[in-house]
């Protein structure tokens, strides 16, 4: 469980990019994950939680530096190399 008191929106086309909230409550709504915050006047908000920094980022995505750079041929060659374990 996260216990973060504070977030920040970190969508990058959100007019509100950077600006930060308190955390009320997670809660799942309209299907989704979301995130009630309150503004620095006492106004409630309500964010996807994937547009925040409430949750730690993805392993791979850390790892990676951001970059997912794979070659097709690399690839073709993983399969290949699958599909023949598979076989064994």
């Amino acid at each position: 469980m996260n216990d973060k008191r504070t977030i920040s929106i970190t969508h990058p086309f959100s007019p509100m990019k950077g600006q930060e909230y308190i955390v009320i409550e997670r809660i799942n709504a309209w299907g989704e994950d979301r995130i009630i915050c309150c503004d620095n006047d006492g106004n409630s908000r309500v964010f996807l939680t994937s547009w925040t920094d409430y949750l730690p980022e993805e392993p791979f995505i850390t790892v990676s530096d951001g970059k997912v750079d794979f070659k097709y041929d690399d690839l073709q060659m993983l399969a290949k190399l699958v599909s023949d374990i598979k076989r064994v």
